[in-house]
């Protein structure tokens, strides 16, 4: 049996996704599974596909 899987990555503020009410049930729901990454800035820069982009701007 083939199972087709499909991920879902948000980028975002989790606090920011939060307050749009469907939103924050999925940010929950994530989070309740283990799902969710936090990183810092510092992660940020660390990875160079990220290193100039948009996630820098404060």
């Amino acid at each position: 049996v083939n199972i087709m899987q499909k991920k879902l990555i948000m980028v975002g503020s989790a606090g920011t996704l939060s307050t749009i009410p469907l939103l924050r049930l999925l940010v929950e729901k994530v989070a309740e599974g283990g799902g969710q990454l936090d990183l810092t800035n510092k992660d940020v820069q660390s990875i160079p596909e990220l290193r100039n982009s948009q996630l820098n701007v404060q």
